[in-house]
């Protein structure tokens, strides 16, 4: 499964990121229910390995530290730079209209 995030620009949103980037959160979780004939298993050299093809529903999606699925990533692909500069960009937009403000 791939998906992509739009992060938040919230304090949870950049805590979440630079936790990815450091390696804190490394994986994902997921809740779920397999749709009717939907996965198969085939014997693997050490394990019983299950494929799911189809998913009748997907209820979560969550970024771990020690995901469910130990074949799981997750990686950012924004560069911190860019992160600093739109933040840095908002700031100044918020302080121009604050100042703007001020002298109406």
């Amino acid at each position: 499964m791939h998906f992509v995030l739009d992060m938040p620009d919230t304090t949870v949103g950049h805590d979440v990121y630079n936790n990815i980037k450091a390696g804190n959160l490394k994986g994902m979780s997921f809740g779920f229910v397999v749709a009717d004939r939907g996965d198969s298993w085939q014997q693997g050299s050490s394990k019983p390995i299950r494929t799911i093809n189809q998913l009748e529903t997907l209820g979560e999606i969550s970024v771990v530290s020690k995901p469910a699925y130990d074949d799981t990533s997750i990686n950012v692909t924004r560069s911190i730079k860019q992160f600093e500069d739109e933040r840095t960009r908002k700031y100044k937009e918020k302080v121009r209209a604050y100042l703007d403000g001020l002298s109406d």
